[in-house]
């Protein structure tokens, strides 16, 4: 007869989730010499450039992208939380197009004439 210790023990390995060892030593990476360094030189880090033009248009034009898609999240998170006027003078900074018919800053419908 199994002592309450061992039953516990039992029970809590058999509610366990057992996961195969080879899952916690990662990838092997099989590196081929000079690989390295062949990519280290593709870069220059003094100017921040890759030396493949081809590489470096591609980079720029990722880069531009990204940057334009933050600057316009900040913009439009900036109109959500500003004042819809000018303090100043009081004059709407916001304006609809005239093309559309409802003005999503004050939901109010726009008679078209």
């Amino acid at each position: 007869m199994a002592s309450w210790a061992e039953e516990v023990q039992t029970y809590q390995h058999e509610r366990r989730v057992k996961l195969h060892p080879d899952l916690f030593k990662g990838p092997t990476v099989g590196y081929v010499r000079g690989e390295t360094s062949k990519r280290e030189r593709s870069f220059n880090p003094l100017l921040g450039r890759f030396l493949d033009p081809q590489r470096e248009q591609e980079q720029q034009s990722f880069e531009d992208e990204t940057k334009r898609g933050f600057l316009n999240l900040a913009r439009d998170v900036q109109l959500r939380r500003e004042a819809p006027f000018d303090l100043v003078t009081h004059e709407r900074r916001r304006r609809c197009r005239e093309s559309l018919t409802t003005c999503p800053w004050t939901w109010r419908v726009r008679r078209q004439r």
